[in-house]
């Protein structure tokens, strides 16, 4: 990559230097999201693709539910065989 203002955003490019992000919950998870759908969705890679943070961090919700749901069992024992 020739284009150095372009690799120094890239690098950057984090959920720490994005402000939607700083405090979000799911910011360990998907790093700020995908630098390539915030340009596409905002015209810039420091962007917040708000499509793509909401399904990730509905994503994450359903994962966790499921653990949940296996760890205690279907019907909300305390079962974990």
């Amino acid at each position: 990559m020739t284009n150095e203002e372009l690799r120094e955003e890239f690098r950057a490019c984090n959920a720490y230097s994005r402000p939607d992000c700083r405090d979000c919950w799911a910011r360990l998870y998907c790093s700020g999201g995908c630098a390539a759908n915030s340009m596409h969705a905002t015209g810039s890679i420091s962007g917040v693709y708000r499509a793509g943070c909401e399904l990730f961090k509905k994503r994450i919700e359903c994962a966790v539910m499921m653990n949940v749901a296996r760890a205690f069992g279907a019907h909300g024992d305390d079962r974990t065989d």
